[in-house]
Parts: C-alpha cells; sequence; structure tokens
C-alpha cells in the first residue's frame, strides 16, 4: 500500500537518461507521472529507471506532455511500453 493509503506500488525515485534525478509521482494503468529537470515534448521516447516497492526497474516509455512546477523542475506524464511480464506484476498492472 502507499504511504497516501492507496493500495498500487510504491514508487521513490526516478532517473531518466539525459534528464537527471527525480521522483516518481503516480501510476494509473499504463499512465506514469514523475517529476524531472527536463520537458520532454509530447512523443519523446524516454529510457528511465524508477524505484517500485523498493527495487530499481528500467522501463521504457513515451512522453505525453511537461508541465513547469514553482521549484523549475517538470511533471512529465507518459505512457509505459515494451511491459514485460514481471514489470506488469510488479507494478500492479497484471491483466491492465
Amino acid at each position: 500500500m502507499n504511504t497516501d493509503g492507496r493500495s498500487g506500488p510504491v514508487l521513490g525515485r526516478v532517473e531518466v537518461d539525459g534528464a537527471g534525478p527525480g521522483e516518481g509521482l503516480s501510476l494509473a494503468g499504463e499512465w506514469l507521472r514523475i517529476t524531472v529537470g527536463k520537458p520532454f515534448a509530447p512523443g519523446a521516447p524516454m529510457a528511465f529507471k524508477l524505484e517500485v516497492d523498493g527495487v530499481m526497474r528500467s522501463l521504457r516509455g513515451k512522453a505525453s506532455g511537461s508541465k513547469r512546477r514553482e521549484d523549475q523542475r517538470f511533471d512529465v506524464t507518459l505512457r509505459l511500453m515494451n511491459l514485460t511480464r514481471d514489470d506488469l506484476d510488479k507494478l500492479g498492472l497484471k491483466g491492465a
């Protein structure tokens, strides 16, 4: 269970190629929202590592959009791509 009381995986730090470290904010189906130091254009491919329940996982996705935050970082929404069965299981997306 997440620290905010919702069920599902607990997201932690994220390391995006070319954008440095950040945080995983939310996961809804195949849509992930993260915060990083660089914006990504819609459709841009992203390779990154995401901490899920304390374990770093290598994932890929495509950016849907970016929005600047007050702290000058960016909230990036992306769709996860090419997930393995193990990824689906660990992200709580089995059967999605």
